[in-house]
């Protein structure tokens, strides 16, 4: 079965290995160890079955194949096995799979299964779906395990972040491409408007998590970042007021030009918890609604993994 999942997030690959867990037999690949210029670094895991599931990926395309056809060898012998992956120069050798960006990769396949408390995933999946950063040990002599917080005394252990939360307040046309990309890139999105002239729901994709709730009753998740693109003053002053309470938000964004924004901020009459970011997204030209979204998704990123201020 090909990988048919939009976003390779750690959380994503859970969430779909989650549901089939217990349907099939399975093989935990993960990138034990690079030496030189890699794809993706260490860390980096890839969850594949005996009836053909592939969740993830550990190179561009490079390896995929030669680490599936070796999983179901290890499901069989029920055995941990270690792969090196090397760059290939020799043309008598262009079959064999190999590292295109020049480095060394070291890939470890563990069985995952109820026997061996399917490798402490299940903790560690759980950790993420519940917004809580995860450390994971890799066992190769015997089990992983998904650990409370990091420790000196540990090896191998591994940070994964869960899956960025984002709030749209506004569901509007220019909102159709956000949602959209930043479902792509494995985000839970949140979409707020009581208003009775917003868009058809099809539009939008379905793990959207919508609120239709006014103002004064509706309740706003802790979410990592926030867009106020309602086109109306009242909508986003209230939007805006509401977010002002927030105590984890690392990212606020205001859609529309910096007059507006100082007229906002004005009817708000108290100071903002957070920096305001508006107008939003970085500045990388382009003016129709999905490049527009991808500034914005752009600044969220490069802002929550600190790459700008």
């Amino acid at each position: 079965m090909f990988n048919s999942l939009k976003s390779c997030h750690i959380q994503s690959l859970l969430t779909a290995w989650y549901s089939l867990k217990e349907q099939c037999r399975w093989v935990l690949a993960s990138i034990s160890r690079t030496q030189g210029s890699a794809y993706l670094k260490a860390g980096t895991i890839m969850l594949i079955s005996d009836q053909g599931h592939s969740l993830g990926m550990l190179s561009g395309g490079c390896l995929e194949a030669d680490v599936k056809r070796n999983a179901q060898k290890v499901i069989s012998l029920n055995k941990t096995k270690t792969l090196i992956y090397q760059a290939q120069s020799d043309a008598d050798n262009a079959h064999l799979a190999s590292t295109g960006c020049g480095g060394e990769i070291s890939v470890l396949l563990q069985v995952v299964s109820a026997e061996n408390d399917y490798q402490d995933l299940v903790k560690l999946y759980e950790f993420l779906k519940n917004g809580q950063v995860a450390y994971y040990q890799f066992c190769s002599q015997s089990v992983n395990r998904c650990l409370d917080r990091p420790s000196p005394d540990f090896v191998n252990v591994f940070t994964y972040q869960p899956t960025t939360r984002l709030a749209l307040f506004g569901i509007g046309l220019d909102t159709v491409p956000l949602a959209h990309m930043a479902m792509i890139l494995g985000w839970q999105v949140y979409l707020f408007d009581h208003r009775p002239n917003r868009l058809p729901l099809s539009l939008f994709p379905e793990n959207c998590q919508l609120n239709y709730q006014r103002p004064e009753i509706r309740q706003i998740p802790d979410v990592d970042a926030a867009v106020v693109m309602g086109h109306n003053l009242k909508f986003d002053e209230q939007a805006l007021r509401q977010l002002n309470q927030q105590k984890h938000l690392k990212y606020l964004g205001l859609l529309g030009p910096q007059h507006r924004k100082e007229t906002l901020l004005a009817r708000i009459a108290e100071p903002l918890n957070h920096k305001c970011f508006g107008p939003v997204g970085l500045d990388i030209g382009g003016n129709l609604p999905e490049e527009v979204a991808l500034s914005c998704l752009s600044q969220i990123q490069a802002v929550i993994h600190g790459k700008m201020q």
